[in-house]
């Protein structure tokens, strides 16, 4: 089976999308994939940010919260720099293999770096049911981003506005809500076997 040079997964944070990446790489002979969020990690600890290894116990020392920490030293439009230059650091290391890419939750409110996913074609949509994704989240603690006297209502807020962003800027979606990684992995093998059909804001096909 053809593959492409890259394959994108975009979603709300804590829709799966590094597991299902690590998944189609075992999956998948001569396939590498990347976290953006950890690239991002990884140039902030080159500049002091701590960073620890992603075999850490400390529970304040998860990627999640440390994005969190960042998020809030840098603000909004910083951090969005600094996903585009990781994910431009991403795209311009040498290598052989296919890269699938697991996007940030919130990649579908930067114009910058969508401009570069443009080329990572096929991009894959993994939609998630908001209610699961809010208490997976808010077990971690309120996010920066969210209204702290309403972080339900903002959190389905904003989950509703970037669904309509992912589907128009993805090519397929696969709901996951009721998926394993594993048949979540085996659903994107069978849209991407559907020759033709990569075309921004077709999302509308179905998984």
């Amino acid at each position: 089976m053809h593959l492409p040079a890259y394959l994108t997964l975009t979603g709300l944070k804590h829709a799966g999308k590094s597991s299902v990446a690590r998944e189609l790489s075992r999956t998948w002979p001569g396939t590498n994939h990347i976290d953006t969020d950890q690239i991002i990690l990884e140039r902030a600890a080159r500049r002091g940010f701590p960073c620890p290894s992603p075999s850490s116990d400390s529970p304040e020392s998860t990627p999640a919260l440390l994005l969190r920490q960042l998020f809030q030293e840098l603000g909004h439009e910083a951090f969005a720099r600094e996903e585009y230059l990781a994910l431009q650091e991403a795209l311009e290391m040498p290598r052989q293999e296919r890269l699938i890419i697991a996007t940030g939750g919130g990649v579908c409110d930067n114009p910058e770096a969508m401009k570069l996913l443009e080329e990572c074609r096929p991009i894959f949509y993994l939609r998630a049911d908001p209610e699961v994704l809010f208490g997976r989240i808010a077990a971690g603690g309120i996010p920066p981003f969210l209204d702290p006297q309403d972080p339900r209502g903002s959190f389905l807020r904003l989950a509703n506005r970037r669904d309509l962003l992912y589907r128009e800027q993805a090519d397929h979606l696969v709901d996951v809500s009721h998926l394993t990684v594993g048949e979540v992995a085996q659903a994107i093998l069978k849209l991407h076997d559907r020759k033709g059909e990569n075309t921004p804001g077709a999302a509308e096909q179905q998984y």
